[in-house]
């Protein structure tokens, strides 16, 4: 019978020593990231929300994603954000190097049937929302208007730099309520709204709460302006405790003008403030891989729980309060099936006319 050969233990060991380690598995999304630079494109001015929590997101982002590419910030306001959500989604390459960083109405005007967004929101890829404002009316403590219900029958002068908060709220107020707003339009951003106050050019603005806390808190401590209202569905509880009402409290009968029914104008602004849920945005063009799509919403949400990040925002007083990028494409997807007739309705009531 012929011998059969085992090699030795040593034998084998001294062969496996020459054929090295096994080779690491490949990570395509870290070897694609790897050296690069990702842009994230602010659809404001600098100064503003969406810019602190971008350039916060530049400093910390680039250790959750495979890779490790430098980040950096670009700036292209304009149309409250729609500018920059139009050229992520169709100029810029399309290959996970630029993000954009819009507002949470971006994605419902275009579902509304608006003639700016130049994209369609459900095909977006959401990573995520790194936070869910309440947005508040206010304005200085001269002013005649020193209440929500003050505004049915004295006028207030708005800054806008919308369509955004600033300009949708008291145009669909004016609209479906009957208050009496008045919109100054075209300023960049909500910074150059506070200046426009300052300077006595308008007299207060309609904003996220957060923005008017971290920027001009002593107008709060040293109480210059006066909450009209809370713009969400939820109350902010600081707001709460001041007393500031919410704006569905004023979608009753007692109010609503008629023309409409109580339960068509809760549908506008519930539709609006649903939107708005989704707040400070970070989304992908429609032609990102899918892999780096599911890297980038992994690393959104690492970074978001990341106690490095929260206390650099929580420094400029700002929350964390994330949505995973898979709620929002949900969201967007429910939004996007709100029946015709709703969405032509409040696609003319969140426009501005002017008051007489």
């Amino acid at each position: 019978m012929t011998a059969i050969w085992k090699p030795s233990v040593v034998a084998l060991a001294a062969t496996l020593q020459m054929l090295g380690p096994p080779a690491a598995a490949a990570d395509p999304v870290a070897d694609f990231y790897k050296g690069k630079t990702v842009s994230i494109i602010v659809g404001a001015a600098e100064g503003g929300g969406f810019d602190v929590y971008a350039r916060a997101a530049a400093r910390h982002f680039p250790r959750h994603l495979p890779g490790s590419p430098q980040i950096i910030v670009q700036n292209r306001p304009g149309a409250g954000t729609i500018n920059a959500a139009n050229y992520v989604y169709s100029v810029a390459p399309q290959d996970g190097t630029v993000i954009a960083a819009i507002s949470g109405s971006a994605p419902l005007l275009q579902i509304m049937g608006e003639s700016g967004p130049q994209f369609d929101s459900t095909k977006f890829q959401w990573l995520g929302s790194v936070a869910s404002d309440t947005g508040a009316f206010y304005v200085w403590n001269t002013a005649k208007v020193k209440t929500f219900k003050d505004a049915f029958t004295n006028p207030a002068i708005l800054g806008s730099h919308g369509p955004n908060v600033s300009e949708i709220y008291p145009a669909l107020a004016n609209n479906v309520l009957g208050t009496k707003f008045k919109v100054i339009q075209g300023y960049k951003s909500g910074p150059n709204v506070r200046l426009a106050m300052e300077g006595g050019e308008v007299e207060g603005q309609a904003q996220t709460w957060d923005s008017v806390k971290s920027t001009t808190p002593q107008w709060i401590a040293e109480g210059k302006i006066s909450v009209l209202a809370q713009i969400a569905l939820k109350p902010d509880e600081e707001l709460k405790k001041m007393g500031v009402p919410m704006i569905m409290d004023f979608v009753t009968r007692e109010h609503v003008l008629p023309k409409y029914t109580v339960e068509e104008a809760q549908s506008y602004f519930k539709l609006m403030l649903t939107g708005d849920q989704l707040a400070r945005p970070f989304v992908v063009g429609p032609g990102v891989p899918a892999e780096r799509v599911e890297a980038l919403r992994k690393a959104f949400m690492a970074l978001a729980a990341d106690p490095d990040f929260i206390a650099d925002v929580k420094k400029m007083g700002r929350p964390v309060e994330p949505i995973s990028g898979k709620e929002m494409q949900a969201m967007i997807a429910e939004l996007a099936a709100t029946p015709k007739n709703i969405l032509e309705n409040v696609k003319e009531l969140v426009k501005y006319q002017a008051v007489k």
